[in-house]
């Protein structure tokens, strides 16, 4: 589908938030393609040079909180964000996060795959996000030579991205991306504390269990408890708000998963230690604005 630079700008911020865009010549046609699979979209954008900027002023409560992801096809993007600039040029991808401030910068033409998901999909502390944005991965780097080949063969092949199992495969190109992101961090940022990490490692092995929480954590790693949050702490986040955020995380990629739609909502929750339907549609609703039958009803009749 082609566009002018009227809809062009109608169509971004109705996507991606407010924004202002600024075309570097009269003459704009752009086009894009894209494809939805659940809560994540993907947008093959070819473009003249142009430049967006999303400020501080055009960020409202209200936007998702999202990741997008930029892989440069052909062209180069100058991206911008927490006061670092990198340029992504082709076979090089970035991530920028939707509700900080950023500018993209395209001085020519180019072409883009934009693969837009839930932050929470992201399982890092949030501490995390400011070492993980604005920060260039291309085939040089050691994990970055399995990952890009992989979005290079999603932005080649969207016409796969149907059926049951394309939820499935988005949402393994996302691990992959995760597991990018932690090699990155284990380089370029503080490292996490050696029990926290333990912790954390910990609470996946056991969210089945209901009574999961620091004192059995604690338990387990033969420290005390105060030392567990001392510690805890230093990752941004609290033992608690990390149980239950990975906990939500796991249900709502189960809820969103086209291969469990006729597993009960009530089984999914108990999976991951939440055996009360009235306290997971309560705390689900919380992190997410709707309950998890309005949630999963949504997502796969999009």
């Amino acid at each position: 589908m082609q566009f002018d630079i009227s809809e062009w700008r109608a169509s971004a911020s109705s996507q991606f938030g407010k924004m202002t865009i600024t075309p570097y010549a009269e003459d704009f046609t752009a086009e894009l393609a894209e494809a939805r699979v659940g809560d994540i979209f993907l947008f093959d954008m070819i473009t003249p040079a142009h430049r967006v900027v999303r400020d501080a002023a055009s960020i409202l409560d209200s936007d998702p909180q999202t990741y997008k992801l930029s892989l440069q096809i052909e062209g180069c993007t100058i991206l911008t964000q927490f006061g670092r600039e990198c340029i992504v040029e082709p076979g090089s991808l970035a991530v920028y996060h939707s509700r900080v401030p950023y500018s993209l910068d395209y001085p020519t033409a180019q072409r883009s795959l934009i693969m837009q998901f839930p932050s929470d999909r992201v399982k890092l502390p949030p501490s995390a996000m400011e070492h993980i944005t604005a920060l260039p991965i291309s085939r040089q780097d050691r994990l970055g030579a399995v990952a890009i080949p992989l979005f290079e063969q999603l932005a080649a092949n969207f016409n796969v991205l149907e059926g049951p199992h394309a939820g499935s495969l988005l949402n393994a190109a996302i691990d992959m991306l995760v597991a990018v992101f932690a090699e990155e961090l284990s380089t370029n940022s503080p490292a996490t504390p050696p029990i926290a990490r333990k912790a954390m490692a910990f609470i996946e092995d056991h969210l089945d269990d209901p009574d999961l929480g620091p004192t059995m954590i604690a338990d387990e790693l033969f420290i005390s408890v105060r030392h567990l949050h001392s510690q805890f702490a230093l990752t941004g986040q609290s033992v608690g708000a990390y149980i239950k955020q990975t906990r939500m995380q796991n249900i709502r990629r189960d809820l969103a998963n086209p291969m469990k739609k006729s597993e009960p909502i009530q089984q999914v929750g108990a999976r991951y230690g939440i055996h009360s339907p009235a306290h997971l549609s309560r705390v689900f609703k919380e992190a997410y604005g709707e309950t998890p039958r309005a949630y999963r009803k949504r997502i796969l009749e999009a």
